[in-house]
């Protein structure tokens, strides 16, 4: 009996070591990761004549998270991208489901320049200019594997309307020969309206994120086409009238 009797103490004993042991090592709860999702009053998605569209995600305090571009709805899929922000708010970076990336670097609080990335390799970038805070041209950089280095390769000026909205873009390309610009394109808008315009944060996604150029909507479009690639005041001219709709 005294022995089945010192069994028992010493089987209480260890249980009850057991039992304090997990006592002290509360298991701390699984947060799951917050999910994008699209809240009543967000604009959720943008639908297009061709049948495309745009779907939009966010986060709960209403920043833009995600955006599904569906240029072939019939063929399924489309293009994803996911933002991410720093602490002070601004984007930093965005992952395309294609596997690009894109980095976000600023300079006096303004968007800076834009790299783009694969496997660890940039490929291209976009440096931003301005003006007073206007942004007055965008410079092109892409890598040349020959020359083991990036090369000048495109401009873009802009000029506003004092609302802000875009009055003007001009496009240029670079002579591979000269290293010259030559104007390739110039876009003239007008006839803004006074409601918002939601295509611009889609279209800004991802090589002009956190640049507006339009807050509100042009009316008219006239884009004039330099022929032969040949700066010269011979151009085509084509008047496309917007008609857009606003959800």
């Amino acid at each position: 009996m005294k022995q089945i009797r010192q069994i028992i103490t010493s089987t209480i004993i260890v249980s009850s070591l057991m039992f304090t042991a997990c006592k002290k090592q509360p298991v701390s709860p699984q947060i799951p990761t917050p999910q994008p999702q699209q809240p009543t009053g967000k604009l959720s998605k943008l639908v297009y004549d061709t049948g495309a569209y745009d779907s939009l995600y966010y986060l709960a305090d209403g920043r833009l998270s995600k955006l599904v571009n569906n240029i072939d709805p019939a063929a399924g899929g489309g293009v994803s991208y996911e933002l991410r922000y720093d602490v002070s708010g601004k984007i930093e970076r965005i992952n395309s489901s294609e596997g690009w990336y894109y980095l976000y670097q600023y300079a006096n609080g303004k968007l800076a320049s834009i790299s783009q990335y694969m496997n660890e390799h940039k490929s291209s970038y976009k440096f931003f200019n301005y003006n007073n805070d206007v942004l007055t041209s965008m410079e092109l950089y892409n890598y040349n594997g020959a020359a083991r280095g990036y090369e000048f390769s495109g401009l873009h000026t802009y000029s506003f309307y004092p609302d802000g909205n875009l009055k003007e873009e001009v496009t240029y390309t670079v002579n591979a020969f000269t290293g010259q610009l030559i104007k390739h394109m110039t876009i003239e808008y007008s006839d803004y309206d006074n409601k918002l315009n939601a295509e611009e944060l889609v279209r800004q996604v991802p090589y002009y994120y956190g640049i507006v150029r339009m807050k509100n909507n042009p009316g008219k479009r006239i884009t004039k086409r330099e022929r032969a690639m040949v700066s010269s005041p011979h151009s085509i001219a084509s008047l496309l009238m917007i008609n857009r709709q606003n959800p």
